[in-house]
């Protein structure tokens, strides 16, 4: 059975106010908080083990009433080491993890779910028409993510000059069997004491160049990633029509 982990531990000081009394994925769309439509997409999919990964006013989250696991360092760490906190799931069987900022349908998660390799990631084809929405400096904020021949992953989170220099934009949300979680850790562990604040995507960069086949899934449906109030104001507005 494959299970979840919502990853929340973080601010999101990007989004100021909006973030001053509660946790990043507690910010609404349309009325909805970023948690409440992960777990729903999650569900839709069949999938109701489903725990967070709390740090940042993590008290708030307690109500949602998922197992909770807790990075008392969420303020000095990335994102590897709040998954980390999750090891015991994660070395039980499959896992979905998903970043706390991002929205996504349930025909992703399905799409995802299927998956049998160690690792496969999501990713947005189409990413430059949105990217250019949220933004008028869009690769400010873009990294590579290059496609071999057979659809596997062979660059993550390199600076680009180019939208071209991209097949896609990775999403945020992955599959992870227990090997896959195990192969994560030993690229981890190459990368010394900035462990602790690596993320995912440089994690997962020097997997790749261990060796590690990473399946890239291309996103079902409209999805998006919450880092600024304009990305908020975007996907409330009638242009972007997030619950149609």
């Amino acid at each position: 059975m494959t299970a979840a982990i919502i990853l929340a531990a973080g601010r999101g000081s990007r989004l100021g106010d909006l973030t001053s009394c509660r946790p990043k994925c507690l910010t609404e769309l349309n009325g909805r908080s970023l948690l409440s439509r992960q777990i729903s997409a999650l569900r839709e999919a069949g999938i109701y083990q489903i725990a967070i990964v709390t740090g940042y006013k993590g008290e708030l989250l307690h109500s949602a009433g998922l197992p909770c696991f807790y990075n008392s360092d969420w303020e000095t760490t990335g994102i590897f080491t709040s998954l980390s906190r999750a090891n015991e799931w994660l070395r039980c069987g499959a896992v979905i993890v998903s970043y706390g900022d991002i929205f996504y349908s349930s025909k992703t998660i399905t799409a995802l779910k299927k998956q049998k390799g160690p690792l496969a990631l999501t990713y947005d084809p189409n990413w430059y028409e949105l990217w250019s929405k949220r933004s008028s400096t869009p690769l400010d904020d873009a990294e590579s993510f290059v496609l071999d021949d057979k659809g596997r992953v062979k660059s993550i989170g390199k600076k680009i000059a180019s939208h071209v220099q991209a097949h896609g934009q990775y999403m945020g949300l992955m599959r992870m069997s227990p090997m896959g979680w195990k192969q994560i850790r030993e690229a981890a562990q190459t990368l010394g004491s900035s462990i602790r604040k690596a993320d995912m995507t440089t994690v997962v960069s020097v997997a790749i160049e261990m060796g590690m086949p990473v399946t890239a899934i291309p996103c079902i449906g409209k999805w998006g990633e919450v880092d600024t109030v304009e990305d908020v104001n975007l996907y409330q507005s009638k242009e972007f029509m997030l619950d149609d």
